[in-house]
C-alpha cells in the first residue's frame, strides 16, 4: 500500500523561514516500502555527515531552503528518496529535501529526556557512567532488544531505547 507523507505549514521562523512538518500513515503489517533509488527501507534513519546542511521545499536546489542544520550527527528519519535528494525529518518533525551527499548511514540518535542514565551495561541496576541532557547526539555501537550502546562525548555506555530517538524498539545490530 502506498505510504503517504502530509505536509503541514506550521509557522513562520525568523527571517521568514518556514518550517514544515511531517506526520506519516503507518504501514500495513507485513508491508515494507523501499526506498525507489537505493532499494533501502522506508521510513529508515540516517545522521547529517556535513557541518551545514539545508533543508528545501522540494528536491532541487532551485526550493526555497525550510531548514539549516548545522550540527553533525544530527539524525533523521527518512520518509522518500528522489534521485539524489531525500525527505528527511528530526525528532521535532521538522525538516525537508535534503541532497544526500550531507547525510550518512552511521547510525547516531538523540536521548529523549533530561537526565538520561547511561549505564556500565545493559541493566537496570547497572552503575551509572553519565547523565546526559536532553537531545545529546550519541553515535550508537549495537543494540539489543530493550538497550543501545552509544558513545556520546567521550562516554561509552548502555541507554534504554525508551530513552532514545532515532531506533526503532524491534532493531537489534551490531
Amino acid at each position: 500500500m502506498k505510504q503517504t507523507i502530509k505536509l503541514f505549514l506550521l509557522i513562520i521562523l525568523f527571517f521568514g523561514y518556514p518550517v514544515i512538518s511531517f506526520s506519516q500513515e503507518a504501514e500495513p503489517a507485513g508491508e515494507t516500502k523501499l526506498g525507489k533509488e537505493t532499494g533501502l527501507p522506508i521510513p529508515r534513519y540516517v545522521s547529517m555527515k556535513a557541518t551545514l546542511g539545508n533543508a528545501r521545499k522540494g528536491s532541487n536546489i532551485k526550493y526555497a531552503v525550510n531548514w539549516v542544520f548545522t550540527k553533525p550527527g544530527i539524525p533523521f528519519r527518512v520518509l522518500d528518496e528522489d534521485g539524489g535528494w531525500r525527505l528527511v525529518e528530526t525528532q521535532d518533525g521538522v525538516g525537508g529535501w535534503m541532497f544526500s551527499s550531507l547525510l550518512t548511514g552511521k547510525r547516531t540518535v538523540l536521548t529523549t529526556s533530561d537526565n538520561t542514565p547511561l549505564m556500565a551495561l545493559p541493566m537496570e541496576n547497572s552503575r551509572t557512567i553519565a547523565l546526559a541532557e536532553e537531545k545529546v547526539i550519541g553515535y550508537i555501537l549495537k543494540c539489543e532488544l530493550d538497550w543501545c550502546e552509544i558513545e556520546s562525548n567521550g562516554f561509552k555506555g548502555w541507554v534504554q531505547k525508551t530513552n532514545l530517538w532515532g531506533v526503532e524498539p524491534e532493531e537489534i545490530f551490531e
